[in-house]
């Protein structure tokens, strides 16, 4: 995959986003370490009681209606794949959540 095709592709995710959202207006905010805490802090037992007590913030992704601890890592094994078919050195990750598919692919990755 070429740069100038992922940049484009980049630049489309985020006209969607900005179809919904005011990306100006959400960089104008003056959100700090505070306010991230207190958001962490108001929503961690949903996260905990409707997700996994490792902290992942979506869904497992089962198959044929049966529960596996493993499905929690669909998501992330996906983008490991990108990663090393494309052979990124450098990742950007938005909206990480509690970190879950970070911590992941930051031990899986530690040098990129």
């Amino acid at each position: 995959m070429n740069v100038r095709y992922r940049n484009d592709n980049l630049r489309r995710y985020l006209n969607r986003i900005e179809s919904a959202f005011d990306l100006n207006e959400i960089l104008r905010q003056d959100i700090g370490l505070a306010e991230i805490e207190d958001y962490y802090y108001q929503s961690n037992w949903g996260y905990l009681l409707f997700h996994s007590l490792d902290g992942a913030v979506h869904m497992a992704l089962s198959e044929k209606d049966k529960f596996r601890y493993e499905d929690y890592l669909v998501q992330v094994n996906a983008v490991a794949k990108e990663i090393e078919t494309t052979d990124a050195q450098k990742i950007l990750e938005l909206g990480t959540g509690k970190g879950f598919n970070l911590q992941h692919l930051a031990r899986r990755f530690p040098n990129r």
